[in-house]
């Protein structure tokens, strides 16, 4: 793994290097035209195998990615890097990301060159082994195809590949969820349904399913199939469940909150395996949080919403719950008699959540090498200030930046503000400001 890290860190920093001055256009044409033609070469695994070998099947995997965003954007993904620092610098973030394409415009190469780039990716990483283990490591390869194939309005293309997908991994939600998405796209509703159901079906004591089946329920404005959802569900784990047991309670107990005295558990089935449900514990929180959001009062719904920050430690889905938590709050405001105690709650805690949620990680294989990534802050700000007037912007992200001054996603934003609300000369300032900030974020010198 660390040989494959090293090997993936060096065509950037080397092409960072060998990149030449800003204004001879023909040789940046030149040197991305030699680029392509390198990384191709050698992620094919044709004359370079000694090189690729090296390389694990998920790095191979994010380098095609890498080389296909690099044909359509002309450069490399800034997930990987710290985008205060356009520095030559080690690889950030080592995830599988989607490629930005937002409307078949966007789209720059020929459509069918790119899906046979896909199909060519995916040979090379599987090594002509097409075994149900490397196709399922090459998952985000084929979710960017489906991507491109959905954009182009191939949806009878799509969904066979989902559905083949989902014959090797059934419970994979993300590829649930995007056959799902162009079932909805074609307007196929039912069918929609059906994937959701069926999964839970096939599987009725997965929690993650089971969650992303109930969002997709509320989304389609049938949250009251949920209880007998919820029934099902927990129904699932024992023998018999008693009429008098609610759901909700037997959701407690499998969360150990504490119990009332006369509470007796119903025996668990034979095939139970508390290995399992505990792997399950922080899908089974946000099973809580939503129905307590739904159909709890709202001091249930805080208290759920507060329990299970308290108690879930997992990185992703700690973020989601303090999204479901804000976006609560933001609709309890609508709702309360008193919007202005209600705003300020829920002001409260975005700044709770901005400030309680880490922003250093660790960067791979360096021990002790940190850096600041802000995404997911920048994510919470982006919310908040969609639940507030376009006038009072700019106030709010100058607060923000006076608490975050290193975060460049951030400066973007407010001096993006400046220029709709025609505030040049406060823009230029700041935009001078943002120089000293963050010295080494070439794209703020270049504002």
């Amino acid at each position: 793994d660390l040989w494959s890290h090293l090997l993936q860190e060096m065509e950037p920093s080397i092409s960072s290097m060998m990149r030449p001055p800003a204004g001879e256009a023909w040789q940046i044409v030149k040197f991305e035209l030699l680029s392509f033609s390198v990384s191709q070469n050698a992620l094919k695994s044709e004359s370079d195998k000694i090189i690729v070998q090296h390389l694990t099947v998920s790095d191979r995997c994010l380098a095609w990615l890498s080389y296909i965003h690099l044909i359509e954007f002309g450069g490399l993904p800034v997930k990987f890097y710290d985008p205060a620092n356009s520095n030559p610098t080690k690889l950030m973030k080592k995830e599988s990301f989607l490629i930005p394409w937002k409307t078949v415009e966007d789209v720059k190469a020929n459509p069918d060159t790119l899906l046979a780039l896909f199909e060519d990716a995916i040979q090379s990483c599987t090594s002509e082994d097409a075994s149900t283990e490397k196709r399922i490591v090459c998952l985000p390869l084929y979710r960017n195809m489906i991507i491109l194939q959905q954009l182009l309005e191939r949806w009878e293309a799509a969904i066979e590949l989902s559905k083949s997908l989902l014959k090797l991994n059934p419970f994979d939600c993300q590829l649930l969820k995007t056959l799902v998405d162009l079932y909805l796209r074609t307007g196929e509703i039912e069918r929609a349904c059906d994937v959701w159901l069926s999964a839970f079906e096939k599987n009725p004591q997965n929690a993650q399913v089971f969650y992303f089946m109930c969002n997709f329920f509320v989304m389609q404005n049938r949250s009251d199939s949920i209880p007998a959802l919820l029934q099902a569900f927990v129904a699932a784990f024992f023998e018999y469940v008693p009429q008098e047991k609610h759901p909700v309670d037997l959701l407690r107990y499998f969360l150990n909150f504490p119990m009332p005295i006369e509470f007796t558990p119903p025996l668990y089935k034979g095939n139970f395996m508390e290995d399992v449900l505990n792997q399950q514990i922080p899908y089974l929180w946000q099973i809580y949080c939503l129905y307590q959001s739904l159909h709890g009062s709202s001091v249930e719904a805080t208290d759920a919403f507060e329990a299970a920050l308290g108690a879930v430690m997992q990185e992703e889905v700690v973020q989601q719950i303090w999204m479901d938590y804000l976006v609560f709050m933001n609709d309890k405001i609508v709702k309360s008699n008193n919007q202005v105690q209600e705003f300020k709650l829920f002001a409260d805690l975005v700044n709770r959540c901005l400030v309680t949620v880490p922003t250093r990680y660790p960067i791979p294989f360096s021990t002790g090498d940190y850096w600041t990534n802000y995404e997911f802050h920048n994510k919470v700000i982006s919310f908040y200030l969609s639940c507030i007037p376009k006038t009072q912007h700019s106030k709010a992200l100058e607060r923000f930046c006076s608490t975050m001054p290193s975060n460049p996603g951030l400066a973007f934003k407010l001096l993006q503000q400046y220029w709709e609300e025609n505030n040049i000369q406060i823009l230029k300032l700041q935009a001078k400001m943002f120089t000293y900030n963050m010295p080494t974020c070439l794209a703020i010198w270049k504002m």
